[in-house]
């Protein structure tokens, strides 16, 4: 069992290194991507790099929240949503999904206004809800 915890470790920190030594760009790229696991990794790889605006790092933690709900890891996601948030308090989408999050948790049926959960709203994307 130990040696399979290690390997899944050795996986995780190979795919983190891969991507910081991936340019700017290409780290944002893979901070876009459809992809969960690809997402977190370049998100990651950003926001350890320690060279975005606080606009950008705000956009890299919130699309690394994405990514952990969408792999249900709801307690990252939260906490990268309230970090994109603390960097910029009127992110509406940050909000949003960090609301539907909170009521739409765990455990809790998924029904009724999902559209309005959406992230990928464009209207959520540029702040404008």
């Amino acid at each position: 069992m130990i040696r399979r915890g290690s390997f899944f470790a050795c996986l995780l920190l190979g795919a983190t290194v891969a991507a910081v030594g991936q340019t700017r760009d290409q780290n944002w790229e893979k901070c876009k991507a459809e992809d969960p696991d690809t997402s977190i990794a370049g998100c990651t790889a950003l926001i350890q790099a320690g060279q975005e605006s606080t606009v950008d790092l705000a956009s890299a933690y919130f699309d690394r929240g994405i990514a952990y709900r969408d792999k249900k890891e709801y307690d990252l996601a939260l906490q990268d949503l309230d970090q994109a948030l603390k960097l910029k308090p009127d992110f509406a989408g940050a909000l949003n999904t960090r609301q539907c999050l909170q009521r739409q948790g765990p455990g809790r049926p998924r029904h009724g206004r999902l559209r309005r959960c959406d992230p990928h709203r464009p209207e959520l994307r540029a702040g404008l809800l």
